[in-house]
């Protein structure tokens, strides 16, 4: 089956979005590793931001596997 320009589109905006991901929790992973080195207010936010960021990834992978279980079962792969 080929694939339309909507796929590709969305493929590319999933690998996009991984990166970004990716670089904002590296950079939560630098600055919690050396938490004296900051103010007490900034480690508390890029905590913040790193559980939101950990939930997040959780959720979309969680979007993912339903919405292609959902396709399998459209094509008939998987049985209920």
């Amino acid at each position: 089956m080929a694939r339309t320009s909507h796929d590709r589109s969305a493929a590319t905006q999933r690998i996009w979005c991984g990166a970004l991901l990716a670089l904002t929790a590296s950079l939560a992973i630098l600055l919690l590793a050396t938490p004296g080195a900051v103010a007490p207010a900034l480690y508390w936010a890029v905590s913040s931001v790193a559980l939101l960021t950990a939930l997040a990834v959780v959720a979309a992978g969680e979007c993912a596997w339903e919405r292609m279980v959902a396709n399998a079962r459209a094509a008939g792969v998987v049985a209920r």
